[in-house]
């Protein structure tokens, strides 16, 4: 089920990346041959108008759309059976062109380029801030409290009558969210009486107490061990809240991953740190079971991920295509296609590869648990 239950959560997410580059493109009326989620062979597909839709055989591998190239229609043919094949490629492509007013990539301007290349990127990035927004409309916004796990014998807290699973709300009138706020506010009575405000069952009640001095801590306590408890609250909020705090989530996610990708270069992080389709099988289990909100948080993570990671500028990545038609037009030339094809095949190569070397360290992360 957790397998299956992967299988769909990244076949969407690719599709959701795809369906960007596809919707920019359309936009722009540039024809889409191909919208393909996953690589190899297509194993189920249908076409309408000028695009072939399908499912290759490797779902979780990632997905690609083919436009419509100029050069793609100019190759010569190796032999009489590819003549045959290019001619009716060439005619079919033609047709389509004519018959639905469709361009060529090439023919759109550098910024129209440029929106295709990045539109998966683009819609990642917007999936990822309305999923946030909408678990943060649900759930509630993240707060912290100050929670009493336990009440020393015989101290200031037990005497006034606080006890293990309150949770302390104020202190002389000023609020309390977290720890430190409560220690600080504690230490500088210098031995008076405070009013201590918690909240026991849903009631609020104020108990007075007398702090104590420590001396080992060399400050004054009042014998109770506290700690941080996050927790989710609607209360007062308005609509553009959600919205704000979708992106503030997103934005923190974002310098999150791009932290994460500098300490790799850096060193700073082992690469055993990363993760493959195996791995993420395994905390797709995990998550399920932390309920719906936490599944949806990690799936705008990977969201995230993904986006950031295909707008680095290595062949075969989005980003590496924007860097490409940069140069074309910084320095006013136009790489050959051959040049670019043999560029992305090396890109896609070596993605390949630390991809069968990150999932064969995951297989035997998940042998060596079980």
């Amino acid at each position: 089920m957790t397998i299956i239950a992967t299988i769909i959560i990244i076949g969407i997410i690719i599709f959701v990346h795809e369906l960007g580059h596809y919707i920019f493109a359309k936009l722009a009326g540039c024809g889409v041959e191909k919208f393909t989620i996953g690589w190899g062979p297509q194993v189920l597909y249908f076409r309408k108008r000028e695009t072939k839709y399908g499912i290759g055989l490797f779902p979780l591998i990632g997905g690609y759309i083919n436009l419509y190239k100029r050069r793609e229609l100019n190759r010569k043919p190796l032999s009489e059976s590819a003549r045959q094949s290019q001619l009716e490629y060439r005619e079919d492509i033609l047709s389509m062109k004519e018959k639905y007013g469709l361009k060529d990539i090439d023919d759109l301007s550098p910024l129209r380029q440029f929106l295709i290349y990045s539109g998966g990127i683009l819609t990642q990035f917007l999936s990822c801030f309305l999923i946030l927004s909408t678990v943060t409309f649900f759930v509630g916004f993240p707060r912290d409290r100050v929670e009493i796990a336990g009440v020393a014998p015989n101290s200031p807290a037990e005497l006034a009558g606080i006890k293990q699973g309150d949770i302390v709300t104020g202190i002389d009138g000023n609020e309390i969210s977290t720890v430190e706020q409560l220690v600080e506010k504690v230490s500088r009575t210098e031995g008076r009486k405070v009013q201590i405000i918690i909240e026991r069952q849903r009631e609020k009640l104020a108990l007075n107490v007398v702090p104590t001095y420590d001396s080992a801590l060399k400050r004054w306590i009042l014998g109770m061990q506290i700690y941080n408890a996050r927790y989710y609250s609607k209360q007062g909020e308005k609509i553009w809240s959600y919205i704000a705090e979708g992106f503030a989530l997103t934005i923190n996610m974002s310098v999150l991953v791009v932290n994460g990708i500098w300490r790799l270069i850096t060193h700073q992080l082992s690469i055993n740190a990363l993760m493959g389709p195996v791995g993420i099988v395994g905390v797709t289990s995990a998550v399920m079971k932390l309920g719906v909100a936490q599944l949806m948080m990690f799936i705008a993570f990977i969201n995230i991920n993904l986006a950031i990671i295909n707008s680095l500028p290595f062949p075969a990545l989005d980003g590496g295509q924007v860097l490409i038609l940069a140069i074309e037009r910084a320095f006013k030339i136009k790489i050959k296609e051959s040049i670019k094809g043999a560029i992305n095949l090396i890109g896609f190569s070596i993605i390949i590869f630390i991809m069968l070397i990150i999932t064969y360290r995951d297989i035997l992360n998940l042998l060596y648990k079980s």
